[in-house]
Formats: C-alpha cells, structure tokens, sequence
C-alpha cells in the first residue's frame, strides 16, 4: 500500500528524469540510485549516459521494488524488468520485522488511508466494510487482523483506538466516536477524509501539523531511514520519497546528485 503523495502529474517528457533519479554517495563508499516512479507508469529515462549508469549499478548491485510486487510499475522494461523475479526483492519487506519487535504503534495504522481508491479494491481494503450492521471501527480492525502488514504481531482494537485518536488534533474531528457510530459501509468515504486531510495539495510547501499529516509524515521518515541504510542497489520508490531523502540526506550531510526530478517537486 503507498501514500497518496505518490500521485503526480504526468511524466515530462523533456526531462532526464522527470520524476528524479537521486545518485547518493554514502561516507562508508557505498552508493545507491534511487529512481522516481509515478506509478501504474513506466519511468522513462531519456539521459543515455544516465541510464547506463543506472542500468550498470543495477546489474551488479541488484534493484529494488516497492510494496508488494503486484502492482503494476513493477514493470520498468527500459531497464529489463518485467516481473518481480526480475528484482532482488522489495525494499521495504524487511519493515514488519522491525515493526513488530518494537511493537506498533499509531502511525504505523496509518496506512489504510493511503490511496484509498486504489487500494478500496485492488488491496482488498473494500472488502471489509461491506456489513452495514458493523462500524468503520470494525472494519478497521477487520482488515489489519486479517492482513496484518507486521508479520506475526497482531493488532487489537487498542491499537486501532489509539490511531484513531492520534488523527484528532488540529482537525476537530473525534475520529474514533465517528468511528465507532458510523456503518461500515460509509467506510471509504470516512477514510478518504482522513487522507484528504493528511495530502492537501499543498502537502510539500505547508507546515504539516495536524494529525494525519503527522502520522503519514512519520511513517515515511520510517521507510525513507530504512531504505537508506540498505546499501548499494537501484531502489524504485514513489517520487515523493525523493522529496522527503532529500531533506534526510542535507540533515545529514550526505553527498548526493539529483537528476530531473521536476514533476516530483510540483
């Protein structure tokens, strides 16, 4: 499942990259490609010497999907991709390990209301809100113990309870009331404002401070950390992971070169 953020305009054509292809150059000499993807499209490079860089990279280090390898940007046939067996895994699978050692908590839940309409029917999230004589709150619940994403760590109702409250402030909404009162089957709708709420359309210029925007933020910082500590490979990733490393990688002091990368910026 990925954020709405990941939902850009479409590809420009003009640039080498237009979604950005991040080179980083890390202290202990490892280095990583990070390649921008507007997904359910195929990326397109059209830098000859830049592919090469990235196709040589990926051929000795291995590249790297996003989610679950079904979805459909897996194929990235510029690069001889096609399918998942065509990548040496997915980088952030090795997530749910560490989620469910430290234990989960709020944020984690959060990705239920990322891309909503996507996932309503293609991550089977619909399915759960089908009984009008059940709550949003059990739908909820319904679909993380049915397809907890944090291996064998099960999610109770305290722990939908405490995300619901956590997306309270700064919206005045009592999340977990409307929750609790509201029929499964407005489920799409009630999640939809928590997203909209957490991706305005000026997500990446304004002060993110309500608890949606929160959550979302810090789940990305999550996976981004986690992504840059894997050493060298072609990672694929939604564009606007690009913005977000970026941001870790000046806090840091990393070396790195940005390539395109206009329409992730917009």
């Amino acid at each position: 499942m990925k954020s709405f953020l990941q939902y850009l305009l479409e590809q420009n054509t003009e640039s080498p990259a237009p979604y950005g292809a991040l080179k980083i150059n890390h202290s202990d000499g490892k280095t990583q490609w990070i390649i921008g993807v507007h997904h359910g499209e195929q990326v397109k490079i059209q830098d000859p010497e830049l592919k090469r860089s990235i196709a040589e990279h990926g051929k000795e280090h291995g590249h790297y999907y996003e989610g679950t390898g079904n979805d459909t940007d897996i194929t990235q046939s510029q690069f001889g991709l096609e399918t998942s067996k065509d990548y040496k895994g997915g980088w952030d699978k090795d997530l749910a390990p560490t989620i469910s050692k430290n234990g989960i908590q709020p944020h984690h839940l959060s990705i239920i209301t990322s891309n909503v309409d996507e996932n309503w029917e293609q991550g089977g999230v619909g399915k759960h809100f089908q009984d009008p004589k059940q709550t949003v709150f059990d739908g909820i619940l319904s679909f993380y113990q049915k397809n907890s994403p944090f291996n064998e760590a099960p999610v109770t109702s305290e722990h939908v309870k405490k995300y619901l409250q956590a997306n309270g402030p700064g919206t005045d909404v009592d999340w977990l009331h409307q929750a609790q009162t509201t029929p499964a089957t407005q489920g799409k709708k009630f999640l939809k404002r928590i997203e909209q709420i957490a991706w305005p359309e000026d997500w990446n210029t304004k002060r993110r401070t309500t608890g949606p925007e929160q959550l979302v933020d810090r789940v990305s910082t999550e996976r981004n950390r986690h992504i840059l500590g894997m050493g060298s490979g072609v990672f694929w990733a939604g564009a606007g992971h690009l913005i977000q490393i970026e941001e870790l990688l000046d806090q840091d002091g990393t070396d790195y070169k940005l390539y395109g990368g206009e329409q992730a910026h917009e």
